[in-house]
């Protein structure tokens, strides 16, 4: 790993600023105004041209992604060095699933002269439930576990807040994020940490699943959904270096890295969002890492599932804005990272006018309404079909080979995928409105 000097605080921002807000909401108030006017625009008039020429794009961009994905990628050459890690596992009233979670670790195999040579630093941020007792029950029980209490007023105010406290009593060099219903392989540290030993690389995402895909259908569209977003765009982008992204859960970086970039972001809606773009925009390289896994708990109802997509949609609108022109006046990357950092920080976005234009399908035949485009009616199809090859094709790789099965699971995708719709007209509107960001985290089930 080199090139430390590139590394800075020139990126840090507070999301909680008040002309950072007003600018956010602005341009999200545009933004939104703009989608309104364009879509009630191709009902009234049936032209909707501009969402065809915008699905032409996307489907050139996920042809290109998706034929890259099934390439080979680079594998680190040293693997034998073992350094020291530190797991950091934020915990806010987790007493579902953070004993399974501790437990998890336990089994990982990284050893160096027959003793571990990981730490895990469990951050209780203030809970209320019965995490602190389960907490002082597993400390007994593992010499690498230990346990930071977060106490309030303090407490409870993000994610960012809990990970930068862990990241002080941190003894590794090397740090893990994990959330609190994450299962991981034995084998995990042993596969993904090696990524950091390649020249430029300042963080690693191995491949999240879930772990409880069985429980209902919807859970196992979570899992085709990450199993299909990890195979193809996250390995796509790791081969074309492009903007690969670290997760929640299982994130990796340096000790070095995260102190010179100012750690983690206290008032971000999504911690793991802003710190991909500070380590892209110091000209760092993320690793997309397919040889470990980490399993994490599917929300089992939609409700659950529409108020966490919500505030994803949020983070990546939010981050789009206030990055936005810090990533077009950047010096120290190409021009085509900057172009996929774009399209990763407004994918949601762009998932919105893909389903939108199928929206608009499924209305012309209900209704027999008519839509028309002054594209040539082959590129209408490709960029129709273009969403397809790329869960299908990760649905094979992934979930199952049998052909009638990926048929079904690709439909039952394509009717999924169309929440995306609702959810970022809300995360518009609670932007828009907002006036104090609050940590809303997902609960854990532990089933």
């Amino acid at each position: 790993m080199k090139r430390d000097e590139k590394t800075s605080k020139e990126f840090i921002v507070s999301f909680d600023d008040p002309g950072t807000q007003i600018r956010v909401k602005i341009c999200v108030l545009s933004i939104f105004a703009i989608v309104i006017v364009l879509t009630i625009y191709g009902f009234v008039t049936g032209d909707i041209t501009w969402l065809q020429c915008i699905l032409a794009f996307l489907a050139i961009y996920s042809i290109i992604i998706t034929v890259t994905s099934i390439m080979p990628s680079l594998k680190p050459e040293r693997t034998d060095l073992k350094p020291f890690v530190s797991i950091i596992i934020p915990a806010h009233n987790e007493e579902n699933t953070i004993e399974r979670c501790v437990r998890s670790t336990a089994t990982i195999d990284y050893v160096v002269g027959g003793i571990k040579n990981y730490e895990v630093v469990v951050v209780d941020d203030g809970s209320t439930d019965r995490t602190p007792e389960t907490l002082k029950k597993l400390e007994k029980r593992y010499s690498f576990l230990k346990v930071v209490t977060r106490i309030p007023p303090d407490a409870g105010k993000g994610k960012g807040y809990a990970l930068n406290d862990g990241l002080r009593v941190c003894r590794g060099g090397r740090m893990v994020v994990l959330d609190a219903d994450a299962k991981v392989d034995s084998n995990f540290l042993s596969k993904a940490i090696p990524y950091l030993n390649m020249e430029n690389v300042a963080g690693i995402q191995p491949k999240v699943r879930m772990h409880n895909a069985s429980q209902n259908m919807l859970t196992s569209l979570q899992d085709d959904e990450f199993a299909t977003f990890n195979k193809i765009i996250q390995k796509g982008r790791d081969i074309l270096d492009g903007a690969t992204a670290l997760g929640g859960n299982g994130q990796i970086t340096t000790r070095r890295i995260m102190e010179a970039v100012g750690g983690w972001t206290n008032s971000a809606v999504t911690e793991d969002l802003d710190l991909s773009i500070k380590l892209l925009l110091n000209g760092w390289r993320i690793r997309y890492c397919d040889e470990t896994v980490i399993y994490q708990e599917a929300v089992p109802t939609w409700r659950a599932l529409f108020k966490q997509r919500v505030r994803w949609a949020e983070g990546h609108l939010e981050s789009f804005f206030v990055f936005g022109w810090a990533i077009i006046t950047a010096k120290n990357i190409p021009l085509s990272k900057k172009f996929d950092i774009f399209l990763y920080l407004s994918g949601i976005n762009m998932l919105f006018f893909i389903m939108l234009s199928y929206f608009y399908g499924i209305i012309q035949m209900g209704f027999f309404l008519t839509f028309s485009s002054k594209l040539p009616s082959f590129v209408w199809i490709l960029s129709s079909l273009a969403f397809f090859p790329a869960v299908i094709i990760g649905l094979y790789l992934e979930i199952d080979r049998r052909p009638h099965i990926i048929i079904y699971r690709t439909i039952r995708f394509w009717l999924y995928c169309l929440h995306w719709i609702p959810v970022l007209f809300v995360a518009c509107i609670k932007l828009i409105i907002r006036k104090e960001r609050k940590w809303d985290k997902t609960h854990h089930t532990g089933e």
